[in-house]
């Protein structure tokens, strides 16, 4: 990691790391495990360790305003792969593809104040990358280019409220053979402090929209599947809570429930 400060609002970071990912013992399991007449699972034994290579230049101004770009490549990346057989059974095996590489742009605006009472932070990225296997001589390829982008709100309100509103939007992901399709979501809550701060009394709901429904899509090798959305009563079961925070003096811990 290398560091220049250029000035008292400029600072500049190079930085690069090296990893190794080594595959874990299901990964490796040569026994097969039969899902149903169509699908069965099997570990890999031939699979390699996983090598990772991060560079990333970043700027950072006024130590709130951020801009970075980065540079990923991923050797021998272990990914949970599908194979089509004669017979019409999928098998689900980890395969090391041939190769991937991710490259892009972030940015980020923090503790942003329009007005005293609202604080604002807005997060975005723009990533390009792509994967590369071979199948039966056959090669694929799986590519895509994502922006991505989060804001939260903060605002400070009179009388002991406060307020918050996030959202969170991302293009279409992939991973190895996969792709996940677009998904965004919409969160607010409201809080409430009592006696000297004593307690806080909070409200929320998290995505109000129905919209955090991750599609997972694999169009490979003569297979194309499609991942089933949550249903409305598993949504509606986990979206929306109260509770009351219980304040300490400082350094001890604080009592919550819901």
């Amino acid at each position: 990691m290398a560091q220049y400060q250029a000035s008292e609002n400029h600072g500049l970071s190079l930085v690069y790391t090296r990893r190794i990912i080594r595959p874990n013992y299901r990964s490796m399991n040569p026994f097969v495990e039969v899902r149903d007449q169509f699908l069965y699972e099997q570990g890999n034994t031939r699979l390699q360790p996983e090598l990772i290579d991060n560079i990333e230049l970043s700027w950072l101004f006024k130590k709130r305003y951020s801009l970075q770009a980065f540079y990923s490549h991923r050797s021998n990346s272990i990914s949970l792969s599908f194979l089509v057989e004669d017979n019409s059974r999928v098998l689900v095996m980890p395969l090391n593809l041939s190769g991937n590489h991710s490259f892009g742009l972030k940015a980020g605006l923090n503790n942003m104040q329009p007005f005293k009472w609202w604080t604002t932070h807005i997060n975005a990225s723009l990533t390009h990358k792509k994967f590369d296997w071979i199948i039966s001589g056959k090669t694929f390829k799986n590519e895509v280019t994502t922006p991505m982008v989060h804001i939260s709100n903060q605002f400070l309100l009179s009388r002991g409220w406060s307020a918050e509103a996030s959202g969170f939007y991302s293009g279409e992901m992939i991973e190895g053979q996969t792709r996940v399709k677009p998904l965004w979501t919409m969160s607010a809550r409201v809080r409430k402090n009592l006696f000297d701060n004593k307690f806080s009394l909070y409200i929320y709901a998290h995505d109000l929209f129905y919209s955090n429904r991750p599609r997972v899509c694999i169009d490979s090798n003569y297979l194309y599947y499609t991942s089933e959305e949550k249903t409305t009563q598993e949504w509606q079961a986990s979206q929306s809570a109260t509770g009351l925070t219980v304040g300490k003096r400082s350094g001890e811990p604080s009592v919550q429930t819901e």
